[in-house]
């Protein structure tokens, strides 16, 4: 009975062994991003449109911290690029459960009028979702968003290799 438990260990080892050794060999074989990568994503050539289309002093509201830090990770080494903002998501939650005020004052997070705003996010239905930041903003308290937000979209790209979490994102323009 020992020996059996011993040889299954052994098989399980070797097996886990056969799998691990060459993505840690070659990093572009560790999931997610070895599969991203080894697919020839979009996600480069997609980011480079964006800012170019984004205005320079712009600010970029991801959907999600997924996108955000996909969106940071691969951004150029010397910054360029606009800036992130929180993404949508944390936004709607912690105005949902009544704390977005206090949570945007403690960490002095504010929006200035001027300042051109974009979002990146999966496809929304475009009046829904600016209902939805006109709120955000309002209770927010942001400065210029007393009256409802209209968005515009700018540009969609379709992206093969994230086709299950994002088959494609879309960059909206916010109309104040």
């Amino acid at each position: 009975m020992i020996v059996g438990a011993a040889a299954a260990a052994a098989v399980l080892v070797a097996l886990h062994l056969v799998r691990e050794v060459p993505r840690l060999v070659d990093p572009l074989r560790i999931d997610p991003w070895g599969f991203y990568l080894a697919q020839r994503g979009d996600w480069r050539p997609m980011q480079r449109e964006v800012e170019t289309l984004v205005p320079p002093g712009a600010l970029l509201i991801p959907w999600d911290y997924q996108i955000s830090h996909v969106y940071g990770a691969m951004r150029p080494s010397d910054g360029r690029g606009p800036a992130l903002f929180i993404p949508l998501s944390t936004l709607f939650e912690r105005q949902q459960n009544g704390t977005l005020a206090t949570y945007l004052a403690r960490r002095q997070i504010a929006l200035a009028p001027e300042v051109p705003v974009f979002i990146l996010a999966p496809p929304q239905d475009v009046a829904v979702l600016a209902q939805r930041v006109s709120a955000a903003f309002r209770e927010a308290r942001f400065t210029g968003a007393d009256a409802s937000i209209q968005l515009e979209i700018v540009r969609e790209w379709r992206d093969k290799s994230w086709l299950i979490a994002y088959p494609s994102l879309v960059l909206y323009r916010i109309i104040r």
